[in-house]
């Protein structure tokens, strides 16, 4: 998910930074199957030591993009901290490594739309986001495979003979 606005990364950072929870609504398809577009996202601050693999964290991306990624890792090198952030839907080679003062929240609840909500910062709502995580790999495939499948089944059929 990313949204590359500066009003909107402004707003991020002044809400979170306040302590306050912001819900916005998501563009994309890198967080799949877990966030779709349309998605709504609750962000709520963060302190960065509190951060574990498998939270999906919301940060700026160069520029001003804003972005919702699962963290994947964390690191010190020469007593620097990094995170380590992946799409759930992206490859391993498009690892992502993010410096603390680009985090503005973490995500802590989806609104699917219908009255389908979760959290998933903590309980089943967070062992299914990690799980998801695991797995990426495995949905992309099957996303790819049942895309293709609709396409077969909806394209027009010869009627030649």
């Amino acid at each position: 998910m990313s949204v590359g606005s500066l009003r909107f990364l402004s707003l991020c950072r002044e809400t979170l930074g306040r302590g306050y929870s912001l819900r916005c609504r998501t563009l994309g398809f890198s967080m799949f199957p877990l966030l779709r577009t349309g998605s709504v996202v609750q962000v709520a601050p963060v302190a960065v030591e509190d951060l574990r693999p498998g939270d999906v964290i919301v940060y700026q991306r160069a520029g001003e993009a804003v972005v919702a990624h699962r963290l994947v890792g964390k690191s010190r090198k020469q007593g620097r901290l990094t995170l380590v952030a992946l799409g759930d839907s992206f490859s391993r080679d498009t690892l992502e490594h993010i410096q603390p003062e680009q985090i503005l929240g973490i995500v802590v609840a989806i609104d699917w739309g219908r009255g389908l909500k979760m959290r998933i910062d903590a309980g089943p709502g967070r062992t299914l986001g990690v799980i998801l995580g695991k797995l990426a790999p495995l949905s992309r495939m099957i996303y790819s495979a049942l895309w293709m499948g609709l396409l077969r089944r909806w394209r027009p059929q010869n009627s030649g003979g």
